[in-house]
């Protein structure tokens, strides 16, 4: 048996996609057409004649994940060709302060809040599951459970007000996306954080808002006809499903709409699925939005304290303002 499509995709990904002894990245092409330059090598060789095979490993554990190594085509060479220099132990070892390498260059999750002057997308089920988490509830008398947002009308007021004041409340241990160089499987489940970033969208077609339906936006797997939105990140591709449901207003559906072909969000999602072939990040979105001006952030962070209470006896009227001379 040879090495199965399961067990080389988890290889890349616990490799990060990089080559364990130069550290170069394994993707090459263009973003229409990627491919991988990188090779799976056998640490004990496949068979008892290749290079570092006399071993009592069965063929089945010399094709398990804990054998194998990601190269390229160079080292792949060098270690097959010269296996008293990289004998088992070495290669062991080599792989293994790889991964270290790898964690040491993921970035930390930090505690955050979500910068955003106006809700574009508020995905409810996902929102309320990190507020249970964290002992939080939010207020969803006036929403009626697997309602389109767009639908709510005047309602919809009341919701993102909930969902202002829960984001206020709460914090969320997310990664920054700007922050991100290396990726591998440690990622996946983390909240990752935007700011201020630019996506590009696609299949977001709506003639009516009035006919979108309750139900969930079917999706394919398929990104020539799932309606999403995405950015680049050190040659990843970064993909938001955007499900109709939580778009929230007019205005927020010309975003994902725009003639200009790309908007400016920040917000914040949890990764679900890494693609190191195709160098694709898949990311449920919790919220976006339109960013808050930088402006606002320096002034809530640095000018006015929300925990304080104002001392109105430091409060004049306009008579004495005016006997003061400051007016």
């Amino acid at each position: 048996m040879s090495v199965t499509q399961k067990t080389q995709n988890m290889v890349w990904g616990l490799c990060a996609a990089r080559c364990c002894i130069c550290k170069e990245p394994l993707i090459s092409g263009k973003e229409s057409k990627k491919f991988h330059i990188g090779e799976i090598a056998h640490i004990v060789g496949e068979k008892t004649s290749a290079a570092r095979g006399n071993s009592n490993l069965t063929k089945e554990e010399r094709n398990n994940e804990s054998n194998l190594i990601l190269l390229c085509a160079n080292h792949h060479t060098l270690i097959d060709r010269n296996p008293d220099e990289y004998p088992i132990e070495k290669l062991i070892k080599i792989k293994n302060d790889h991964i270290q390498w790898i964690n040491n260059n993921l970035p930390q999750c930090i505690s955050c809040k979500s910068n955003i002057s106006q809700f574009t997308y508020i995905n409810i089920p996902r929102l309320i599951e990190q507020s249970y988490r964290q002992g939080a509830s939010v207020d969803l008398s006036c929403y009626k459970e697997n309602k389109s947002l767009h639908s709510l009308k005047w309602e919809l007021n009341k919701v993102m007000s909930a969902f202002d004041l829960l984001l206020k409340r709460i914090n969320f241990d997310a990664i920054s996306s700007n922050k991100l160089k290396v990726f591998n499987d440690n990622l996946i489940g983390n909240i990752i954080s935007f700011e201020r970033v630019r996506f590009r969208t696609r299949n977001i077609h709506v003639s009516n808002l009035d006919n979108i339906i309750d139900n969930p936006t079917p999706f394919s797997g398929d990104l020539q006809k799932d309606p999403h939105i995405y950015t680049s990140i050190e040659n990843f591709k970064f993909i938001l499903n955007i499900d109709f449901r939580w778009i929230t207003t007019t205005t927020a559906f010309c975003l994902f709409r725009p003639s200009g072909g790309s908007s400016l969000f920040s917000g914040l999602g949890t990764i679900t699925n890494i693609n190191y072939i195709k160098q694709i990040v898949t990311i449920t979105p919790l919220v976006l939005g339109i960013p808050a001006p930088k402006a606002e952030s320096i002034y809530t962070n640095h000018l006015f304290n929300v925990n304080q209470s104002l001392n109105m006896e430091k409060f004049i009227d306009m008579e004495t303002a005016k006997k003061k001379k400051y007016l």
